[in-house]
């Protein structure tokens, strides 16, 4: 096993449990807010922003992750009849624009970090800095480039025969 897949391995077990965990948290917080919205007339105070940071590491987590293996939605309609008609073209042309929207986003985010966090720009009801969630978020986006170029590396290797890939 090359270091590229044990290090794709360990950060999609990572990212699975942190993406795991925090959706479970925005269950339960979701549940208790309303419970205690409704019964006990008391919600929670910033729930629903406690949520919506929670909500922005899930999806840029799921983006590394369904970035590993290409297993980004696709409409059947359109792919397979460009499958057929381009074969490895196409795949080459998805994972190409799969590593650069990736890498994009990563320069967006840190640019963004880093403009937030010169303006010590924080959340609007609990007061949490944004630059620290953007570079979070960064850092998922560039967990997710990494995952895109391994799966174009592995695109690119013949397949072995028997090989599970």
């Amino acid at each position: 096993m090359t270091a590229i897949e044990t290090l794709s391995k360990l950060l999609s077990g990572l990212l699975l449990a942190v993406a795991t965990a925090l959706l479970s948290a925005m269950m339960v917080l979701t549940a208790v807010d309303v419970f205690m919205r409704y019964v006990m007339a008391a919600p929670i105070f910033g729930a629903s922003e406690m949520i919506q940071f929670m909500l922005a590491i899930v999806i840029l987590a799921g983006l590394a992750l369904v970035s590993r293996d290409n297993e980004h939605i696709v409409v059947s309609l359109f792919e397979a009849p460009l499958r057929r008609r381009f074969g490895r073209l196409y795949d080459g042309v998805v994972a190409f624009f799969n590593l650069a929207g990736s890498v994009l986003l990563t320069v967006l985010l840190v640019d963004h970090a880093g403009l937030v966090g010169l303006f010590d720009q924080r959340s609007i009801v609990l007061g949490w800095p944004l630059a620290t969630l953007a570079y979070v978020l960064a850092g998922l986006a560039a967990i997710a480039s990494f995952m895109a170029v391994r799966a174009w590396l592995v695109r690119a290797r013949p397949a072995q025969h028997g090989s599970a890939e």
